[in-house]
């Protein structure tokens, strides 16, 4: 077994300044804050009316209110305007334009117009669902 013999302790008083011991922690540098960067407002692109959130429940839910809109916007050259859907929602029978979801995109539209942060992209998946639940639809009437 190896033995290992330790100094005596000294008084304090006879230690040198470079051989005091360190009594307590040295203070700590102070960091310097990081600037944050300024967040770049996000540029949203114009889309079609297509991808707006009322344009796509007016085409997906009603052809032919789709199909009048088409004709109007392509003949009379008319710009589609929230006060134009408005009025032709009252003009309607159709259920769909007294719905609650109706009224949200329409207040979207009003709001965003065509830059709208709520775009709706087109999905291969969502339109053939959308076929499907058409179909059934008219299979139920038709019986």
């Amino acid at each position: 077994m190896i033995t290992i013999q330790l100094p005596e302790p000294r008084p304090l008083e006879e230690l040198r300044k470079s051989n005091k011991p360190i009594l307590r922690n040295p203070p700590r540098k102070k960091s310097k804050r990081r600037k944050k960067a300024k967040a770049k407002r996000q540029r949203i692109e114009r889309c079609t009316f297509e991808q707006t959130p009322i344009g796509y429940l007016i085409k997906h839910e009603c052809p032919i209110e789709w199909q009048f809109i088409n004709d109007v916007k392509l003949t009379g050259g008319l710009t589609i305007t929230a006060d134009f859907l408005e009025s032709f929602s009252y003009m309607s029978d159709n259920p769909i334009f007294r719905t609650e979801r109706f009224r949200r995109a329409l207040v979207d539209f009003r709001e965003y117009g065509y830059v709208t942060p709520n775009k709706k992209e087109f999905d291969v998946d969502d339109e053939l669902r959308l076929i499907k639940d058409r179909l059934r639809h008219i299979k139920r009437l038709e019986q």
